[in-house]
């Protein structure tokens, strides 16, 4: 619920119900609250006294972890998601955050382990799939980057974005998985078509 009325309320509505926190997830709450509307000093402050009181709660550790990264502090940004991540193995939110700082830090083989365990739980969605191509093309495997990419198009309605990587993907097969690769997106692609 706090999670809900802080990312989700109008923020001057989420401002309001934690403008007096009492616990750490109200901290938590008001930091999100503060981060909508760009105070990011006082968000901070409300980050810092969530982490006070409940600096071994994954959540807590999730939530600071992820105002970090947004803040362009991937240092603290990864000790803090690494930490979320080791308390509860399975928060998709903390495993795609933690990616991205791996990937922003030059380690694109870890971050994209990271990416595809999150893909897997979640295989259609956009912003995982853009990000696991972005991290692949970064990493050399420039196949993978685009059929990524094309899944990202296929699944945020960008049929510019799907059709340009799946042909650079077509291009760039020289494998038979490569080329089962691209039949499963084919055939994902003509379902998803026909359910729409």
């Amino acid at each position: 619920r706090m999670l809900v009325r802080a990312r989700y309320l109008d923020p001057q509505q989420s401002l309001a119900f934690f403008a007096k926190p009492t616990s750490c997830l109200d901290h938590i709450g008001r930091g999100i609250a503060l981060e909508r509307v760009n105070r990011m000093q006082e968000a901070k402050q409300s980050f810092k006294h969530a982490m006070t009181c409940g600096g071994n709660d994954p959540l807590v550790l999730r939530e600071a972890g992820r105002f970090a990264f947004t803040s362009g502090d991937f240092d603290r940004a990864g000790v803090l998601l690494q930490k979320a991540i080791l308390l509860n193995p399975r928060d998709l939110v903390s495993l795609y955050f933690y990616a991205r700082i791996l990937g922003e830090s030059g380690q694109p083989d870890k971050a994209i382990d990271y990416m595809q365990r999150v893909q897997r739980a979640v295989p259609r969605d956009a912003e995982v799939r853009e990000h696991l191509g972005r991290l692949y093309a970064k990493n050399g495997n420039l196949f993978q980057g685009h059929l990524q990419l094309a899944y990202a198009g296929l699944y945020s309605g960008n049929q510019r974005l799907m059709r340009m990587n799946a042909d650079k993907a077509r291009g760039l097969a020289a494998t038979d998985k490569q080329r089962r690769q691209l039949e499963a997106f084919e055939t994902g692609r003509k379902e998803l078509e026909e359910l729409l």
